[in-house]
This record gives structure tokens, sequence and C-alpha cells, in this order.
């Protein structure tokens, strides 16, 4: 159960092969000039990967959720930035338009599962983030129309997307009553901006307004008041997906500084040959076969039971945790050369913050395992 399949092995090579070709020599670059290349995007989409996790029908491999992991943290070791920005151009917000009309699956599921269109998804907004309840924006219904007023933020893909699915309350009398709209780019009383990070560089990342954004009754995606639903359906496939986003950080930082410590002497010898690089080296790759056996348990799970919100939460806190803690070391054995953004290691440690904040916060994943603890105690 625990190795991958002759097909999946596959996979993990050719999109290692494509990263190391087309996206290690250009990754210092795009970090520098915090550009994601939507070309270079397309042209991976054209492997047919983004596109593995739906149905042929629509273009797609017919895959499960271990197949997107594997293609995820295969890019996220060398360019966690890109690789972020690829799973959520094909992610959650396409995952959601598949509760769409057959009209909007052909307008806007399709051409993303087909690599041609990158979408994107609001939920954050200023005041408002793990607790999708608190939405401050507003859709109200204005004849056959609907009118969009408010913010989100830390959106990736905003400002390069070709529709953006914007959540919403729709009743601020009801708490739950939240609805997503599709927003095509450039509708008018949609603005979005540039953020200003420090980690992520090579991914999009977009603070975005609505003033009085005119939508057709045609731009609901799913049921009015329904929006909750759709989020939760598919928030524990995003969580075991974003874990194998950690990993493929961790990993990068584990093959960087392996590399180092066998090139790099002191004292006459190679730093490889301390024992205390040894151990070292030696519990880094025991907490990343640990990650990974975890994560192929969770896909299994979750594939089989989208409700399986334990398994995805342990999933990506310990991918999460293991992300920061092998950063850590894989820079503090390169010393001053983890720092430099010439070394895959200072690109990649820099990207582990994110980590912990990502699809649920840490305590956010913990109140669901512990939720689930007392709830035969209740």
């Amino acid at each position: 159960m625990w190795h991958l399949t002759e097909e999946q092995e596959m996979i993990q090579k050719t999109v290692r092969d494509w990263a190391a070709a087309k996206l290690a020599p250009q990754a210092e670059r795009f970090e520098h000039e915090k550009h994601f290349s939507v070309e270079l995007y397309k042209e991976f989409a054209a492997l047919g990967f983004p596109g593995i996790r739906y149905p042929e029908a629509l273009g797609g491999g017919d895959g499960g959720i271990l197949d997107m992991c594997i293609w995820v943290k295969e890019l996220a070791r060398v360019l966690p930035g890109f690789a972020i920005s690829a799973s959520v151009a094909c992610g959650l917000g396409a995952k959601m338009l598949g509760y769409g009309t057959e009209a909007q699956k052909e307008r806007f599921l399709k051409p993303t599962v087909e690599g041609e269109m990158i979408g994107a998804f609001g939920l954050t907004e200023p005041n408002a983030g793990s607790d999708a309840t608190n939405l401050e924006t507003r859709a109200v219904r204005d004849g056959d129309d609907w009118v969009i007023n408010g913010a989100k933020t830390f959106i990736t893909n905003g400002n390069i997307a070709d529709y953006i699915l914007v959540s919403a309350k729709t009743d601020p009398s009801t708490k739950n009553a939240i609805s997503i709209f599709i927003v095509p780019k450039d509708t008018p009383g949609m603005t979005t901006a540039p953020i200003d990070k420090n980690c992520w560089f090579s991914s999009d990342t977009a603070l975005i307004t609505f003033d009085n954004c005119r939508l057709p009754a045609d731009a609901l995606l799913g049921p009015l008041h329904g929006g909750l639903k759709l989020l939760t359906d598919n928030l524990n496939e995003g969580r075991v997906t974003y874990a194998a986003h950690c990993y493929g950080i961790a990993e990068g930082c584990f093959d960087g500084a392996l590399e180092y410590v066998h090139q790099r002497t002191a004292f006459g010898q190679r730093i490889a040959d301390f024992q205390n690089t040894q151990f070292k080296l030696a519990e880094m790759k025991m907490k990343l076969d640990l990650a990974w056996t975890y994560i192929m348990r969770a896909a299994a799970e979750v594939e089989a039971n989208p409700d399986a919100n334990v398994t995805a939460s342990i999933c990506k806190n310990y991918a999460a945790q293991i992300s920061e803690e092998i950063a850590r070391e894989a820079r503090h054995l390169l010393g001053g050369y983890g720092c430099m953004n010439e070394y895959a290691v200072g690109r990649l440690s820099r990207d582990v913050f994110v980590a912990e904040v990502g699809e649920g916060t840490r305590e956010i994943n913990y109140r669901v395992i512990w939720k689930a603890l007392t709830r035969k105690h209740t």
C-alpha cells in the first residue's frame, strides 16, 4: 500500500525532470523579479498534470489525490511559489466548479483542466481568514443581477487569473449564508493589486476590491447560501495536497544540504564526515519518510471518505512542522550559504513560514483533531 504504482513513478520522474530542466535554471531570476511565469505554467499544463484529478470527459486524467500530491511536491522542491500558483490554478476553485451548471463547466472548468485558463479562489479578507462565517463581502440581488461589495486579500493568482471564485454573504441575518460567485477577469467594479511579500516571490498574490461589481444571475456557483458546503466538501483534499507542497520544500532543503556537506570541507575533512552532521541528516531523512508515508495514507483515506478531516488535519500539520524543522537544519548545515539566494536551500527555507498558515493554521487543525478526540466524551 505504501509505495507508488509504476504510473505514479512515471509522473514523479517526468515532473522532476521537467522541473530540473525548466524551473531550476530560472528559479533565482523568478524569485528576484517576483514573477510567476504564466507561459511556463501553460507549458507544464500541456503535459496534462494540472488536470490529472479531473474526469477524462473534461480533458482530465481521471487520477487520484496522490497523483496530484506527486506533481505538487515535485514542483515545490524546486520553486514553492511556482508550485503553489500552479496548484491553485487548477485546485480548489476548479474542483468547486464541478458543482456548476453544464454551461459553467464548459466555459470555465474545461479550459482550466486543459491548462488554457488559470483560476483563483477568493475567501480570505482583511478581517476574516480561518473563520469563513465572518465574511464582510456582500452580494445583493438587484433585479436579475448580483452586486458585490467588499475586499479579499492574500489571493493567490488574483492578478493573473482568468476568473476568481468569490465567496460572499448573501443574507447578513444568517451567519452561514455564504454563496460562491464566478467573477471573470476585467469585470467592471473588480480591482486587483499585487501584495508585497517576503516569501513565495515567484507566486502571484493579490488584494482584490469589489466596488458595486455587477454580475449576471448565472454567475452564482452552486445553490444560493450553499457556499460553505462547497468549501467543506473540498477542504480535506486541499489540506492533503498542501501537505505535499510542504513536503516538497522539506525534500528540496534536505537534498541541498546532503549535496553541500559532501562538498564542503572543514578542519581537514568533509562536513559529511562529522558524526553530528550524519545524525542530523539521518533524523531529517526519518522525518521525511514518515511525512510522505502519512501523506500517502491521508490521500487514500480522503479519496475513500472526503469527510476524513482528522486525517487531513494531522497530515497538513505534521508536514508543515517537519518542513520548518528540516529547512532550519538544512540552513544551519550550509552556514552562511544558507542565507544566500543562489543556493536552493536559502530560497526554499524562506518559504516555510507559509506552511504553518496555509490551508488552516496549526491551531485550526489542532481544533479539528481535538473536537474528534472529545466527541465521545460529550
